[in-house]
């Protein structure tokens, strides 16, 4: 462990200082929160009453787009050390893979949200100073760790296993589609899994937990036991994500 925190600390130092991951992210979630602080006033007296709605409001910048951005600039992590001829040195100085990927893995996920993050706050405490709702502070932490964290969970991890075997901008370009099609595209237009016991989305802990969007919505209909169950899914194709990897990564080091 001790291995993998020197990594991740490394690591979270060297992405955080990269111009091309806060402009990305800001430009995405910014956009929105922008949008959202200029229409305020034409918030719903029904949506600002209910802080729990209101709050799953302010995190939704945080599920929709930039999510797509964080994959992006995450898939690039281990082609860039290919590029700058760097593997030979890693396996050296860490000859331990697992460590290296979990290292990495903590570093991206962390990296990836200091932006979005940093938007967000503001935003927040904005909003319940401008309508007397301190409560909005900790709720809004509280619907992103619920419904929004396990997503990043998922796209960071699994953005870095498939450019370890497919090229850097298909995979790209694939993932964007992905994400798009995982959490827009409408049940009965096309087969996808949007609104399903797999959504990647956050909408199941979001309509049994927080009333945001309405149960009846998803299918099968969003209860407490469903939300749990899709919040354990996610997390578990996480963590598959992260060992696989591993995986891939140690089978790359033995057949070089």
């Amino acid at each position: 462990m001790t291995e993998a925190f020197a990594v991740a600390r490394y690591e979270y130092r060297m992405q955080i200082r990269q111009l091309g991951l806060w402009l990305s992210l800001l430009l995405l979630a910014g956009l929105f929160y922008w949008l959202l602080v200029a229409g305020l006033d034409t918030i719903p007296q029904a949506v600002r009453s209910n802080s729990w709605e209101f709050g799953a409001n302010l995190v939704l910048p945080l599920i929709l787009l930039a999510p797509v951005a964080a994959g992006i600039l995450v898939a690039d992590r281990f082609p860039g050390d290919r590029r700058l001829r760097m593997d030979d040195l890693l396996r050296v100085v860490l000859p331990s893979s697992g460590s290296f990927v979990l290292g990495r893995y903590v570093a991206s996920l962390l990296a990836v949200l200091t932006p979005p993050l940093v938007i967000a706050l503001p935003v927040t405490l904005y909003a319940a100073a401008r309508f007397s709702l301190p409560e909005l502070l900790w709720k809004t932490l509280v619907i992103f760790l619920v419904a929004g964290l396990p997503s990043w969970l998922f796209v960071v991890a699994w953005s870095l296993v498939f450019p370890l075997v497919i090229p850097l901008r298909l995979y790209q370009v694939l993932f964007a589609g992905f994400w798009l099609w995982a959490i827009a595209v409408p049940r009965g237009r096309l087969p996808t899994i949007n609104e399903t016991i797999v959504d990647i989305g956050g909408k199941y802990a979001g309509a049994a937990f927080f009333g945001f969007p309405p149960a009846s919505q998803l299918n099968p209909p969003a209860t407490a036991d469903r939300a749990i169950l899709n919040i354990i899914l996610v997390v578990l194709a996480a963590l598959v994500g992260m060992a696989a990897a591993g995986l891939v990564k140690h089978w790359q080091e033995q057949h070089q």
